[in-house]
């Protein structure tokens, strides 16, 4: 077996875990699917230096807003750039992906974000739960308690580097 086949499999073993979901926000379908570990970090990298209750609220606004997988149907995952429907010089103008979506979502209100938030959660227990099937939910609500103590701990820590 070689490199190429090993790096196959695991491609495709991953898939096995990867979940969407799609969530009615009054007359508007969102589907959220798993963030790779890439997107986590990268979340974690754009709040570096966040306070703790902006952090909170950015890290849920840049989870729904990297979860968000297709709009009332139309896939966006595969996108790079939106055309913001304006030209100039003849050519149209382009926003990425992400900031797009942020501005997009920044302007929803947080109720919305909540709901889309709660359900991006609900998915990834969902998954948690498939991956390890022999755990306990209690085991599981206490493993997430401890991430979400390391979380607080390195909050804390960088309030007090600053």
């Amino acid at each position: 077996m070689d490199i190429t086949t090993v790096l196959n499999k695991i491609e495709e073993a991953s898939r096995d875990f990867y979940r969407e979901s799609d969530v009615q926000v009054g007359k508007l379908k969102v589907t959220i699917g798993i963030l790779g570990a890439d997107e986590e970090s990268s979340i974690q990298d754009y709040l570096s230096s966040e306070v703790k209750m902006a952090f909170i609220y950015k890290m849920k606004l840049e989870t729904v807003v990297r979860s968000i997988r297709a709009i009332d149907g139309f896939r966006i995952d595969n996108l790079e750039f939106f055309e913001t429907g304006e030209v100039i010089d003849g050519v149209p103008v382009k926003v990425e992906r992400l900031k797009y979506i942020r501005d997009l979502v920044g302007k929803w209100g947080q109720a919305i974000i909540d709901r889309l938030f709660m359900a991006y959660a609900e998915l990834a227990s969902a998954l948690e739960r498939d991956i390890n099937p022999d755990k306990t939910e209690q085991e599981l609500v206490q493993e997430l308690m401890a991430q979400a103590q390391v979380a607080q701990a390195a909050t804390e820590l960088m309030e007090e580097q600053q």
